[in-house]
């Protein structure tokens, strides 16, 4: 009897013992099981840290990118901090901005240093009647200063633009294509040399092809500046091809040489040229979409990625 209780005895501390066992077994599994799912929720927190980290940085690059287009423009005056508040852009007026105070910006440039270049001036033709009060030029940036409607202030821009140097730049530089007015600017180099062209013509091919050029370039990157690829020839003696090449060169329309080809032909120096003239599409900023991934690059599943808007500004 007392070696049947023993045995019993026995067998119930094993069994305890093997149940023990077990729930140290599945508190070894819950644990790890715990263990492992906080280290994936910590790498997927921390990634998830590092792709908002990343995005925010982006927003803050546009956010800079939008008020250096606005501050380089002189749209808002930023005050001595170069910076732009909410409550300051949101009072910003343009039109009751001194333009003194906006010095080294787009607005400066044009309506103070380019209007009043003496090296533009030079090459201006002569001014209008309306340009002047009597004998005494006009000063219509002082003008301008002086508004105090908007209208009053468009009226004294158009009048600038036509009284001051800034004229010389639709001349040099047309603001759309114009064909007839780029043919009769090189007949006019042609009239004031004392000769006339054998041919006179536009590429329309290469102009197509310069076309498609500009629809594909990368929108951070692409211009305004377009071009018009003109091809003429003439007979003259060299005395006069050589005032032509002068006059061309004096022009205050560009025509660009590219090739050129000379050959005498019966004491005459006959000319082939090819050029290029250049006219200026409207200045746009230029928004793009630029997509921020969790990664280096896109991954096929899971990935994490998001778009945020960025502004560039071309200016001439």
């Amino acid at each position: 009897m007392a070696k049947d209780n023993k045995k019993t005895l026995a067998i119930s501390k094993s069994l305890k013992i093997s149940k023990a066992q077990q729930y140290t077994l599945l508190e070894v599994l819950i644990t790890s099981l715990l263990l492992g799912v906080t280290i994936v929720l910590s790498i997927w927190l921390v990634k998830y840290v590092v792709f908002n980290n990343k995005l925010s940085a982006e927003y803050g690059k546009t956010i800079r990118a939008y008020e250096d287009t606005i501050i380089n423009i002189g749209v808002c005056n930023p005050g001595g901090d170069k910076k732009l508040s909410d409550a300051e852009l949101a009072s910003c007026d343009p039109n009751s901005i001194n333009i003194q105070d906006i010095p080294e910006t787009l607005r400066y440039n044009v309506l103070v240093e380019m209007a009043n270049n003496q090296s533009l001036e030079s090459v201006a033709r002569e001014s209008q009647a309306v340009c002047y009060d009597g004998n005494e030029k006009v000063d219509f940036s002082k003008e301008y200063q002086k508004a105090t409607s908007d209208k009053e202030k468009e009226q004294a821009l158009k009048m600038m633009s036509m009284c001051s140097a800034l004229r010389v730049i639709p001349d040099a530089l047309p603001g759309q294509e114009n064909l007839e007015a780029t043919m009769a600017s090189l007949n006019q180099i042609f009239l004031l040399t004392g000769t006339e062209p054998e041919t006179l013509s536009a590429d329309d091919q290469e102009m197509a092809v310069v076309e498609d050029e500009g629809a594909e370039t990368d929108p951070t990157k692409s211009s305004s500046l377009q071009k018009i690829p003109i091809t003429f020839s003439m007979k003259a003696p060299l005395v006069t091809v050589q005032k032509f090449l002068e006059n061309l060169e004096i022009s205050i329309r560009t025509f660009h040489i590219k090739t050129a080809n000379f050959e005498w032909s019966n004491g005459v120096l006959e000319t082939t040229v090819n050029s290029d003239a250049y006219y200026s599409n409207d200045l746009k900023a230029r928004e793009f979409d630029k997509t921020v991934y969790g990664g280096d690059k896109a991954t096929a599943v899971g990935s994490s990625s998001a778009t945020t808007g960025v502004t560039t500004t071309e200016e001439k």
